[in-house]
C-alpha cells in the first residue's frame, strides 16, 4: 500500500519468495512512472515509514505487471529473478584490495551468492539483521576482527565497510581478537558465581 502511494510508483506488488540464504523474504515488483529512481531510493522512502522486517529485501523494477481476468495483479505470474542481482541496478564492481576481497567472500558465504560487488547494498542483496550478525561472526572467525553489527547497517556496502574497518584498525579503534591459548595444567582459576554459590551452600549445610 505504501509503495503504491509513492509519487514515482505507477503500480507495485509485494510477495514472499525464497532469496538465496536469506530464506523466505519480501520481494517488491515495481512499475515506476519515474524511471530515474533506483531500488535504494524506494528502500529509503519505505524505511522512513516501516520497521525493517516490513521493508522488501529486493525491489524488482519491471516494465509491466501481469494481470488476471479480473483485472487484478496475478501474483503467481510475477517474474522470478534469475539471481539476486536482478533486483539491483548498479553494475558489478570487483574487489580492489585485500579487505574488500575478504568482505566479499564473507558476504557471498552468508548470502549464498556466487558474486558480490563492492558497491552492492547488503540489504538489497537479501540481507537482514540475522545475516548481518553472521557477517560479524565470520569476520571475527576469519580475520580476528571485531565490529558491532550496527556498522553493517551504517556502511551498507563492502566499499564503505572496508574503509571503516581499515580506518578503525589504523586508529586502534578496533583491534584484532587475540587467539585463545589453552590453559596449562595446575593453573588455578577463580570460581564462577554459580560455582561459588554451590560451594557456599555446601559449606553452610554439607550433605
Amino acid at each position: 500500500s505504501l509503495l503504491n502511494e509513492l509519487d514515482a510508483v505507477q503500480l507495485a506488488a509485494v510477495d514472499v519468495r525464497e532469496i538465496g540464504n536469506a530464506g523466505r523474504s519480501l520481494i517488491a515488483w515495481v512499475l515506476l512512472s519515474d524511471k530515474t529512481l533506483k531500488p535504494a531510493d524506494l528502500r529509503r522512502q519505505l524505511s522512513a515509514q516501516l520497521p525493517e522486517y516490513m521493508v522488501p529485501a529486493m525491489f524488482m523494477l519491471v516494465d509491466e505487471l501481469p494481470m488476471n481476468a479480473s483485472g487484478k495483479i496475478d501474483r503467481r505470474a510475477l517474474p522470478k529473478p534469475d539471481s539476486v542481482r536482478d533486483g539491483i541496478t548498479q553494475e558489478y564492481v570487483a574487489p580492489r584490495n585485500d579487505m574488500e576481497e575478504l568482505l566479499a567472500n564473507i558476504w557471498c558465504q552468508v548470502l549464498g551468492l556466487e558474486q558480490v560487488g563492492v558497491e552492492d547494498n547488503f540489504f538489497e542483496l537479501g540481507g537482514h539483521s540475522l545475516l548481518a550478525t553472521q557477517v560479524v561472526t565470520r569476520l571475527r572467525q576469519t580475520a580476528q576482527i571485531e565490529i558491532p553489527v550496527r556498522t553493517i547497517f551504517e556502511a551498507l556496502t563492502i566499499e564503505n565497510l572496508a574503509m571503516v574497518v581499515n580506518r578503525d584498525i589504523e586508529t586502534n579503534r578496533i583491534h584484532q581478537v587475540p587467539v585463545i591459548e589453552p590453559r596449562g595444567e595446575g593453573v588455578q582459576v577463580p570460581l564462577s558465581y554459580s560455582q561459588l554459590r554451590l560451594w557456599f551452600l555446601d559449606q553452610l549445610d554439607p550433605m
